[in-house]
């Protein structure tokens, strides 16, 4: 189970999972695997971006002493509840590595919000950053609903080579069609 761990990380991040992490996942035990490993919490991790923008992410890191898969998960709408739970928490105690990022203009990440703008280039920047991380193993795969769907797609378009599998949960590739029909 996800559990408080506090040594190894650098002076001002926090190692505790957030409470209601540790709440909802205690209380969705019934149906799933049992805790492969212990997770820690890294947060605020700056990304650098081409333009000289940063953006932020959490990195949830399960503690199995080896590089894993890596899960990548881009939104505008936080890195908390409910991301924090259903992506950081459940998928990191299972072995995967989770990262949990703001994208550009929100949830503290530089740069302006520009819907369905700059989602390729700067998912494309955060793989090129992952490749020179010592943790990451190579094997990416990405998750998400609505549009954190979206900056799946827009990663697609041109997949890198670590991209081994999406999961676009109630999303569209082309918003302006799908609003605009």
């Amino acid at each position: 189970m996800a559990q408080d761990v506090k040594e190894g990380l650098p002076e001002g991040r926090a190692a505790k999972l957030p409470r209601h992490v540790r709440f909802f996942t205690r209380q969705s035990r019934k149906g799933l695997p049992a805790p492969a490993c212990m997770v820690k919490l890294e947060r605020g991790i700056r990304i650098p971006m081409p333009d000289g923008t940063y953006q932020v992410a959490d990195r949830y890191i399960p503690q199995v002493g080896e590089p894993c898969p890596t899960l990548l998960v881009r939104t505008p709408y936080g890195r908390g509840f409910p991301y924090d739970f259903m992506y950081g928490g459940l998928f990191a105690e299972q072995g995967y590595c989770v990262l949990l990022q703001s994208t550009r203009g929100t949830g503290g990440s530089g740069g302006t919000c520009e819907p369905f703008t700059d989602e390729a280039a700067d998912a494309h920047a955060t793989i090129a950053w992952l490749r020179e991380q010592p943790w990451f193993n190579g094997s990416l795969a990405t998750i998400g609903a609505s549009y954190l769907g979206f900056t799946q797609w827009a990663l697609a378009n041109d997949p890198p080579p670590e991209l081994k599998a999406m999961v676009v949960q109630v999303s569209a590739d082309d918003f302006y069609g799908f609003i605009y029909p």
